[in-house]
């Protein structure tokens, strides 16, 4: 099972390879958590 360190919906490995941050889950800071954003 991969990890999801932030609970956004997406797993560490794939923020990892997508240059979002798996420890924050709204890494854009725009009130979106990452996995609900089209532009995280």
């Amino acid at each position: 099972m991969s990890r999801d360190s932030d609970h956004d919906g997406l797993t560490d490995s794939y923020e990892l390879r997508n240059g979002t941050d798996p420890t924050n889950p709204d890494s854009d800071g725009d009130g979106w958590v990452d996995g609900a954003d089209s532009e995280p």
